[in-house]
Order: C-alpha cells, then structure tokens, then sequence
C-alpha cells in the first residue's frame, strides 16, 4: 500500500507469498513500480530488483546464484525463502547462544584449535557468541555462517545428563549431543540442541574426535537441521549431512548404556585380550 501526504491511499497490491500480483486485487497500481517486498519491478521483464539479482515472482526464483551459496548447502542456489516464504521473509535473528553450567568450557575448547579452524569464538555474560576471524575449513565455515546468520538462532544447552527427557527412555539418550528441533517465535527461528560437554571429553578419551570437533558439530547441526524441515523432526537427515561437514577420518568410538543406565564409549584401541575399556563421563568434575 502507498500512501500520500495527506495519508490516502495512492496505490495498493494484494501478493500471494511469493510476491505474484493476486487478481482483481490490486489498486491504481500500473504507475508504481515498487512492488513487492518494496523492490522496484521492471516493467518489460515482471522481475523485482533486489540489487545483486532479478527474483521471478511467477516461479518463486532468482535469476542468478545465491551469492551465500556456501551458507545454504542443502537448498538449491536459485530458490526464494529457502522454499518457506511465509516464515523467511525479513527475520531478524543473528545469534548463537551457548547456555549452561559447560557454556564457557564449551568456547574454551573451540578456541583450543583456533589454529586449525581460523576462528576466535567470544561468549558474552548473556551467552551470545561473537567470531573474529577467517575460516580455514569448511566445518568452520559453517559455524562462521552460523553466528552471522540472519535467518536462524542456534541455542545450544550445555547438559550433564544421559538422556534428552526426564522418562530415563532408552531413546532418549544424549550421545554427545542431540538436535530437538526448532520453532518460529516473533518472526525468527529457534534451532535448539543440547551438548554434553563431559560426554564429550569421554568420547574423545575413548578415541573419537576432538571436544572441539564436537561442539562444532554441536552448532553446525541445529543450523543445518532447521533450514531442512520445521518442527521437531529432521534429526537423522540433519546428523548425516552435519558429519558430513566434519573433518573426514577422525575415530567413532560406539557407546554402551550400563545395567544402571549409565553411558560409556568403547576405546577404539582394545587391550592386549581384545577387549575394550569402558569410559565414562566424569560428572564429578567441576
């Protein structure tokens, strides 16, 4: 809607969510070439100016690549709102929270390989992330994107327990960490996942990857999992695409849940009988 001085109404337009004019709605609007989303429109070709590129809003696409290609790794690079028109459409959100009693620990470990990653990761009193720095991997490239996005918030809940709920469900446990999701909430998207730092430190004792590894992992999954589906689901298809991203090669040891319902890991490294020691995460540590 346009509007004079003198607060009449000039010219109005009534869009379906991809921005394509709806019929018989709009209002003495054929002299107004702003249109949707306030870009301006061409008038030979229908397409919206956007400045680094031309969107077709009959077909919901660019016409050109996604200059942020890298950041939306699972969408193709000519798609509008990521597919999700309704929800992705000026959000606000440029944040990653650590929560927790393991949220300081949490960065300290990141910035341990801040050689390898190009990264300096800062948490402030409130738990926001800030990153200094050019990454050097594609993993770091993701977390990078991560902190900076402007579509997602990534909350990450730092957790010392064996299972996601409160029921001791054997379906519920927490290996390292786990994705719950996300939802909408005043115009963003709230990924959250939890990360168990101790556990982390076990798995890394048994042979696994670096606790570093771990919680970049950690924030690259609920960043990935809710650009794939809204809601709860999408855990298995975010977890296979995010260890995809991790650095290649690294040790998996498996886990084992004890008659008393504790998690260890396995040691890769079995003994001089073949046999693999248990390591558990120490919950007594401060």
């Amino acid at each position: 809607m346009v509007l004079n001085s003198d607060n009449q109404i000039v010219s109005a337009n009534d869009y379906d969510c991809w921005g394509y004019p709806l019929e018989n709605r709009s209002y003495q609007s054929d002299d107004i070439n702003y249109k949707f989303t306030g870009k301006q429109r061409d008038t030979e070709t229908g397409y919206d100016y956007f400045g680094a590129r031309y969107y077709d809003a009959r077909i919901g696409r660019w016409g050109g690549v996604e200059p942020l290609l890298e950041k939306y790794i699972s969408y193709s690079p000519y798609q509008y709102g990521l597919l999700n028109p309704m929800k992705l459409v000026d959000v606000n959100g440029r944040d990653v929270y650590i929560f927790g009693q393991d949220s300081k620990k949490t960065v300290e470990y990141m910035n341990e390989e801040k050689d390898k990653t190009g990264l300096t990761i800062s948490i402030d009193a409130k738990g926001k992330l800030s990153v200094e720095g050019k990454p050097l991997t594609e993993s770091a490239k993701i977390v990078y994107n991560a902190i900076n996005s402007k579509d997602i918030e990534v909350r990450l809940f730092t957790v010392r327990k064996n299972y996601l709920n409160d029921n001791n469900k054997k379906d519920s446990y927490i290996s390292v960490g786990a994705y719950n999701g996300n939802y909408e909430k005043d115009g963003k998207i709230i990924a959250v996942q939890y990360f168990n730092l101790l556990q982390a430190i076990a798995y890394r004792d048994a042979g696994g990857s670096s606790v570093a590894v771990s919680a970049y992992h950690e924030i690259k999954e609920p960043f990935i999992g809710a650009f794939l589906i809204s809601g709860t689901g999408g855990f298995g298809l975010s977890h296979l695409l995010t260890t995809h991203t991790d650095p290649q090669g690294l040790g998996d040891p498996n886990y084992g849940v004890d008659a008393e319902g504790k998690l260890y890991y396995n040691k890769i490294k079995k003994d001089e009988n073949g046999k693999a020691e248990k390591v558990y995460p120490d919950y007594n540590a401060n």
